[in-house]
């Protein structure tokens, strides 16, 4: 059954079912990684020092921290968050110096923090705080409405949320009791992880969405330096560029509408969709990272064919070199279509 979303994009609902099943196996058959604790395998799952689980010190602490995940390891966004929290009082963050903020965030990013977003952090944080304080009485947990997809719209007048940064707010709010949506509502947070696994799982039909390469893209500065490291990597030549052979995608245009498909999933099939979020994520992080085949094989309950390249934000994606599958993964091989 194939479902037609408005980007004008197929999606493959019988196969995202099925993908689902197989990632929440590993879920509650206890498979490595979710082996763990909670608060061993999700970092945002930690609390602050003397922060009590679900009180509005705890959902001020997520509102922040959730705008900092991104392009960057979540071990170290939260540890960072967590240190802003215990030094600062967020609910006057809009009264910090910008300096002071970003002098705590940059001992754990490095001096370049502030320049890897489109907004200084210092900026993001000051601005989101004094809205907040201005339209919804210094509460984030004003910001719930009639309904999950509306609520998720509501949180993305922020800086820096998008639906997905929503989504993953919005998840740890409904998981620590925070705000009170059914389980199987809450939608799945298309993030790298989680596109990477879906391009390999056929989720998508990207065909009618591939380009081919050329040898002399300068821009987005993205996919430049994501066809670098494909050639270095030797997942293709320039040869091949050349004879028009490589073809790509941007998946950015799918977020929204897989974030509903599986939704759509969850619902069906009565499946948590914070577990499934968090499996995606724990998949992704911890095996997919691997980037070998022998892993994916022998350790993971979804064995994806495939592995393709991709920039690091899992946003520009080869596909194909000429008829092949490409994949990344050592000790891989490439498949025919």
């Amino acid at each position: 059954m194939e479902m037609k979303e408005k980007v004008d994009c197929f999606f493959n609902y019988d196969k995202a079912e099925a993908l689902s099943s197989k990632v929440m196996s590993m879920y509650f058959s206890k498979t490595p990684p979710f082996d763990k604790n909670i608060d061993e395998l999700f970092p945002d799952a930690i609390l602050p020092k003397r922060y009590e689980k679900g009180s509005y010190k705890h959902a001020l602490y997520l509102f922040h921290s959730c705008v900092l995940d991104s392009n960057r390891r979540a071990t170290e966004v939260y540890s960072a968050a967590r240190t802003l929290a215990e030094k600062i009082d967020l609910s006057k963050l809009y009264e910090v110096p910008s300096e002071e903020i970003m002098r705590i965030l940059d001992a754990k990013f490095g001096k370049h923090a502030s320049g890897r977003s489109v907004f200084p952090a210092a900026k993001v944080l000051k601005n989101n705080s004094e809205k907040l304080k201005d339209e919804f009485e210094g509460d984030p947990r004003n910001l719930r409405m009639d309904g999950v997809w509306k609520t998720i719209n509501n949180i993305t007048q922020f800086l820096q949320y998008g639906p997905g940064k929503a989504a993953l707010l919005l998840k740890n709010y409904v998981r620590f009791g925070i705000w009170n949506f059914n389980d199987y509502e809450v939608p799945v947070k298309v993030d790298r992880h989680m596109m990477r696994i879906c391009v390999s799982n056929d989720v998508v039909d990207f065909k009618k969405f591939e380009f081919r390469l050329k040898h002399d893209i300068e821009k987005p500065k993205a996919l430049r330096l994501a066809v670098l490291n494909s050639l270095r990597l030797k997942h293709f030549d320039i040869e091949d560029i050349n004879n028009g052979k490589v073809y790509g995608v941007r998946t950015q245009r799918f977020n929204v509408p897989l974030m509903k498909l599986f939704q759509r999933v969850t619902l069906k099939n009565n499946i948590s969709g914070i577990a499934l979020d968090d499996s995606f994520w724990a998949i992704g992080n911890s095996l997919c990272n691997k980037n070998d085949h022998d892993v994916c094989y022998f350790s993971c309950k979804v064995n994806c064919s495939v592995r393709s390249p991709s920039d690091n934000n899992g946003v520009w994606f080869f596909t194909r070199n000429g008829n092949k599958r490409l994949d990344k993964r050592e000790g891989s091989k490439n498949f025919l279509f």
